[in-house]
């Protein structure tokens, strides 16, 4: 071949210090595509990943806030972008239930399910059956599913993974809906509390947990009036303390007391009411005085006056710590009350305003000091008072119903009420009244001071004419009397706080 004949030669890629030969390039070429479309389809399954935990993240927050309907639009459109995400369909399915759509739920629950012959898995497929069965409140067939599935988790050692954490939730999901189911209607409140107790066994959120021992400590207190109301007192007493464990609430110390002090246990009723007292005293203190109160007069009644003394003490400073209206302590009823317009001079109009009443103790220890007074008014005008006091302590007002005597026996005297007469300083005219009508206010004070809080007990009405006197009012508790009774707070009120006593008037001395 000659020297400068034509050749033709093979062209090489250069590359650094390397040359590829046209079929290197073409396979350089096909392996480069490849790695980018797989960089291209992670990047494209990375975004949908993170699409839909915004999507879950997103809808269980509505959820947990009480936003059902913005949760059920929020898988809505997951499922719409996502529609092989079982996680889609089981939370809007959940959401459905809440907003009472059966049928939409079960649909959405059926979906998921399918998702198992694309290769979801059996857990999948399980945990959206068993939504479908408690929607169905098939509970049994729940239940036996997810314990199936969760010892099989066990057996895996896989506790902590986030399948064996939605496969609990869905355990707390069946107990509370089935307990709720056994609340309703007829309720079974022994079933219930034993479903609410395995919930939260399963519970491993905090404000769930809190709702479930809720409802729980609510259905006991309902389960323990059914046994008391079937004379199982223990049975009711020993539940309530149960309750305890999971909630330690003043109401629940206070319902044992109560179950103690109506099968006339006093002691066991002082000892959980000073546990309730020491929990909340502004709740019990009434009831924890009353109950020492009952125990001293039980003393006294066994002429123990020296113990009793102490349980009355007691009894004064919880009052007083409570502050509670020494009205309440110790109650008074006025009765019997007459206005009287004494020395009537038919000729001129004069006469003398007198006030008889009756003053009877409903207090279990004696009143070493009562005053009484009564103000005579025309309209809204005072026009004369008198006053007196009705106890010292050399002559007590007793309760005739109550053993209060240092010798454990009920007094004879004054059975019917001690007898009080107030006569007005001064003589009024017929005509000084307005249309003719007087009225007396009989009010009490329990101190001596310069300044006693006076509480008004009755009011009674007359009409005076000079030649007649007719009444007016009637009685209010009593048919036989003329008086308007003020109504007394009373011992046994089991307020937040004690019932406030009748509204003073402005206060005098004695």
């Amino acid at each position: 071949m000659p020297r400068y004949s034509r050749h033709r030669y093979r062209r090489n890629f250069f590359l650094g210090k390397f040359y590829l030969s046209p079929t290197a390039q073409f396979m350089t070429t096909i392996i480069g595509a490849v790695l980018f479309a797989g960089l291209v389809f992670s990047g494209y399954l990375l975004y949908r990943h993170a699409d839909s935990a915004y999507f879950i993240n997103e809808g269980k927050a509505y959820l947990e806030e009480g936003k059902v309907a913005l949760a059920a639009k929020t898988f809505e459109e997951m499922v719409r972008q996502h529609q092989d995400n079982y996680e889609a369909y089981i939370y809007l399915g959940q959401a459905y239930l809440e907003l009472g759509e059966r049928k939409k739920a079960e649909l959405q629950f059926k979906m998921a399910s399918s998702l198992k012959a694309e290769g979801m898995g059996d857990q999948v497929a399980s945990l959206a059956m068993s939504k479908l069965d408690i929607a169905r409140k098939h509970f049994l067939d729940a239940e036996k599913r997810l314990v199936a599935q969760l010892e099989t988790e066990k057996k895996r050692g896989t506790l902590e993974s986030a399948q064996t954490r939605e496969l609990e939730e869905t355990l707390v999901e069946l107990y509370e809906t089935w307990g709720n189911s056994l609340m309703k209607d007829t309720p079974d409140y022994s079933e219930a509390i034993d479903k609410y107790e395995q919930a939260i066994v399963y519970s491993r959120r905090l404000h769930v947990e809190n709702r479930l021992k809720d409802k729980l400590v609510e259905a006991i207190m309902e389960y323990a009036d059914q046994l008391m109301g079937d004379q199982k007192m223990e049975d009711a007493v020993s539940l309530l303390k149960k309750s305890l464990r999971y909630r330690y609430l003043p109401d629940t110390l206070i319902a044992i007391a109560d179950k103690f002090e109506q099968s006339g246990d006093v002691d066991s009723a002082i000892e959980w009411y000073r546990k309730a007292f020491d929990a909340n005293p502004d709740i019990i203190s009434i009831k924890l005085s009353n109950m020492l109160v009952r125990k001293g007069r039980d003393l006294l009644a066994n002429k123990k006056p020296e113990e009793a003394e102490a349980f009355f003490n007691e009894a004064e400073e919880i009052s007083r710590l409570a502050k509670i209206s020494v009205d309440v302590i110790y109650p008074v009823a006025v009765t019997e009350v007459e206005l009287i317009p004494e020395k009537m001079d038919h000729d001129t109009g004069e006469f003398t305003p007198v006030a008889k009443f009756k003053l009877k103790s409903k207090s279990y220890r004696p009143l070493n000091f009562l005053a009484a007074r009564a103000r005579f008014y025309s309209g809204d005008k005072l026009i004369a008072e008198a006053s007196e006091v009705a106890a010292k302590p050399e002559s007590p007002l007793l309760n005739p119903k109550e053993p209060n005597g240092k010798d454990g026996k009920k007094p004879t005297k004054e059975k019917s009420g001690r007898l009080v007469t107030l006569k007005a300083s001064k003589r009024l005219n017929n005509h000084m009244l307005k249309s003719g009508m007087l009225q007396v206010k009989v009010s009490i004070a329990y101190t001596e001071d310069a300044n006693p809080e006076w509480f008004v007990k009755a009011i009674h009405e007359i009409k005076i004419q000079r030649r007649s006197i007719q009444v007016k009012d009637t009685l209010e508790d009593e048919p036989s009397d003329n008086t308007k009774q003020v109504e007394e707070p009373k011992l046994e009120t089991p307020a937040a706080a004690p019932t406030p006593p009748p509204v003073p008037e402005s206060s005098h001395p004695v």
